[in-house]
């Protein structure tokens, strides 16, 4: 048995000897239920009496996803995690994994990075002219 007195055994879940923490715990959890709810919801057809719930679902969202150039899934699985993660923290005597600042900057770096790679791909060197004005000379940018 490990006797150490750490300020930071409280996040300890197996207690100081362990390197699994709460927030690791909580992201596998989330993870866990995210992609279970998305493997049953797309692969299974028939959930009882939700069988028609997910019908519309998906299909509000293949729409979706051909007029948005599939930005819509991505947008929706990032809504779906920052949703579990946060009923998560409504359980008593639970994180909630947004509160933490370095989850919150990697899901934005992970958004704006991407966002800028498919801007530039689609667009290539036009893309400072989506910022300027119609007409506006070159020396402004």
């Amino acid at each position: 048995m490990c006797l150490v007195y750490n300020p930071i055994d409280q996040f300890l879940v197996l207690g100081s000897c362990s390197y699994y923490t709460n927030y690791m715990v909580a992201v596998v959890i989330v993870m866990a239920v995210l992609l279970i709810s998305l493997y049953l919801i797309t692969y299974h057809n028939s959930i009882g009496k939700l069988d028609t719930l997910v019908t519309s679902l998906r299909s509000i969202a293949s729409d979706a996803i051909i007029t948005t150039q599939g930005y819509t899934s991505y947008l929706a699985f990032l809504f779906l995690v920052i949703l579990s993660a946060n009923m998560l923290g409504m359980i008593p005597y639970t994180l909630t994994v947004t509160s933490f600042a370095l989850t919150t900057f990697c899901l934005s770096l992970t958004s704006f990075v991407g966002l800028n790679l498919v801007a530039l791909t689609l667009h290539n060197t036009k893309l400072v002219d989506l910022f300027l004005p119609s007409g506006a000379p070159l020396v402004m940018s």
